[in-house]
């Protein structure tokens, strides 16, 4: 996970997911390929903001969730994205 502290506006966040390729943007995690749900927007929306915040999920939380596929695979999609810090 990229995570609570960093303060990232959300262009930077959006940016850095669709440029991933490997990696996809998805709602939940039904699925055997490595996918970034949006833990604060979706996942967790039902909480409210001071819910998140009780359960240490901050706005700016960037959670992977890796499938199947090799690990060089994966950490190459991220290094080739623009980083959002």
């Amino acid at each position: 996970m990229l995570g609570p502290g960093l303060r990232l506006w959300p262009a930077a966040w959006r940016r850095f997911i669709n440029a991933l390729g490997l990696i996809n943007y998805a709602v939940s995690l039904g699925d055997a390929g490595p996918l970034v749900p949006d833990q604060a927007g979706i996942t967790h929306r039902v909480y409210g903001g001071a819910g998140r915040a009780r359960f240490g999920i901050e706005e700016d939380l960037l959670c992977i969730a890796v499938g199947l596929e090799d690990a060089a695979d994966l950490l190459a999609d991220i290094d080739q994205a623009p980083k959002p810090f």
